[in-house]
């Protein structure tokens, strides 16, 4: 599978049953406020043989970012209903599931749908060859956004218009964001958690203390990765930098701010951390 017409899009009806429906159909109101100001949230999950891999770990991610915009999920049960008719749907191929619920209009029931999508050609070449990056700073202390919950830290809303801007930017130098804070630690990239390797060890930002996105491909290599402040020098000192994220998994990174990351080629860390991911994706459907 390759093309758009490929894609799955199953949604819930009123009772909370899931259905294929065409992509062409109208899903959405025009007074949701999703589509108003953004107030939706989403998660995307690797998906191999017809299984999701770590659904209920994205499910309970989704959960603590609908609680921070007040919005009202489905149960859990329906989620994973909607989740697996899409992938049936789909079939065996590697794919990205991704999950979307709107808040819906003022007083209203919003809506949850499931799209399932191919992996892309670029998604591959980016785990085998690594991607280029640039920093961007965000301009406030790493310590700010927990203070600030009304910054939204930590929440993966459909409010990406930011994330987009970042990619748009870096996307002229045909690089990806790495997003630094004012006072110099690293926090996180657009669409992906940060790893570097810090004397020998896989080192990422601890998310409830810089205020970013809990991993949850960060979160299963378990005690491989060292959550602590990264400071920006030893992100420019490492010799591998990663990029983790469901769909694409573990990336490398093979150069910042134009300067090459470990001779400009994927390392060992990264070798092997994203051998052992790509085994237990593949192990979903055993």
């Amino acid at each position: 599978m390759s093309s758009t017409d490929d894609v799955v899009l199953a949604t819930l009806d009123d009772d909370g049953n899931p259905s294929v429906v065409d992509r062409a159909m109208p899903l959405i109101r025009a007074d949701d406020l999703a589509v108003l100001r953004g107030e939706g949230v989403f998660e995307t999950t690797r998906a191999f043989a017809g299984q999701s891999f770590l659904l209920q770990e994205h499910l309970e991610r989704m959960r603590a970012s609908a609680a921070q915009i007040d919005l009202q999920l489905p149960e859990p049960a329906q989620l994973e209903a909607l989740a697996g008719c899409a992938l049936d749907a789909f079939g065996p191929a590697d794919a990205g599931l991704r999950l979307v619920v709107t808040k819906g209009p003022e007083n209203g029931a919003g809506r949850a749908f499931a799209l399932v999508s191919p992996v892309s050609e670029a998604t591959i070449r980016a785990r085998a060859d690594g991607v280029a990056t640039l920093t961007l700073t965000l301009g406030m202390p790493a310590s700010l956004r927990p203070r600030a919950p009304w910054l939204l830290g930590g929440v993966k809303s459909t409010s990406y218009a930011t994330a987009m801007a970042a990619l748009r930017v870096t996307g002229e130098r045909e690089a990806e964001a790495i997003y630094l804070s004012g006072d110099g630690e690293v926090l996180e990239a657009p669409t992906a958690s940060v790893v570097a390797v810090v004397d020998g060890m896989a080192v990422t930002p601890p998310p409830a203390a810089v205020g970013i996105l809990p991993g949850t491909t960060v979160d299963f290599f378990g005690d491989e990765v060292v959550h602590r402040p990264l400071l920006t020098d030893e992100l420019r000192a490492a010799p591998e930098i990663l990029l983790l994220s469901s769909v694409r998994g573990v990336v490398p990174v093979v150069s910042l701010d134009g300067t090459p990351v470990g001779g400009g080629r994927p390392g060992p860390v990264g070798r092997a951390m994203a051998r052992a991911y790509e085994d237990a994706v593949a192990a979903v459907s055993r």
